[in-house]
């Protein structure tokens, strides 16, 4: 699959940049992620539609929220997002589970 790095709209004067993954493991390897994962951040997937989600990093903190996160990559392909469902947690369940640990504190 073909994934492209998001980059906020007000951003300009920048290419593209897009990475070819064939598995999990490709990906979490991958320069999109590498960065995240080696500040050990974790790679969730958030499903907003059949057809659109989200690549996101996720990371426990002592806010009030109880975790960072960050958008990697929007994905827009209905065959990819149910792909990506499949290989990475659920982002909304992560910030669930670290809300609840933190407010457990």
């Amino acid at each position: 699959m073909k994934i492209k790095k998001y980059r906020p709209n007000f951003f300009s004067g920048f290419e593209d940049v897009y990475y070819e993954v064939n598995s999990k493991e490709e990906l979490l390897e991958s320069e999109l992620c590498k960065y995240s994962v080696d500040n050990r951040y974790e790679i969730c997937f958030s499903k907003n539609k059949e057809d659109y989600g989200c690549i996101m990093a996720i990371k426990p903190t002592n806010n009030e929220e109880g975790a960072e996160w960050w958008v990697l990559a929007i994905i827009y392909n209905a065959q990819d997002v149910a792909t990506l469902s499949e290989w990475l947690p659920d982002w909304n369940l992560k910030c669930e589970e670290y809300k609840n640990k933190s407010n457990k504190q």
